[in-house]
């Protein structure tokens, strides 16, 4: 699974985009995290699993579709 994962958080990172991180849970826990591209593009920092990301008006999306399937029910 590793590798399947991997090849496809680096083929995004292929494509232009500067970074992406991502990570599959499981009731156990956490089973894959990978990290690839740059943080910091400019001073060369690679991409962790734990680097943190500013993720702007994202919060805005990710709390609006909860309230929109409230009011539909």
């Amino acid at each position: 699974m590793r590798s399947a994962i991997d090849r496809a958080l680096e083929s995004v990172v292929a494509h232009g985009h500067p970074h992406v991180a991502g990570a599959v849970t499981a009731p156990s826990g956490i089973v894959y995290e990978g990290a690839f591209g740059l943080a910091q593009s400019a001073a060369r920092v690679p991409m962790r699993p734990d680097t943190v990301c500013r993720i702007a008006s994202m919060t805005k999306l990710l709390t609006s579709i909860p309230v929109l399937v409230l009011v539909e029910e």
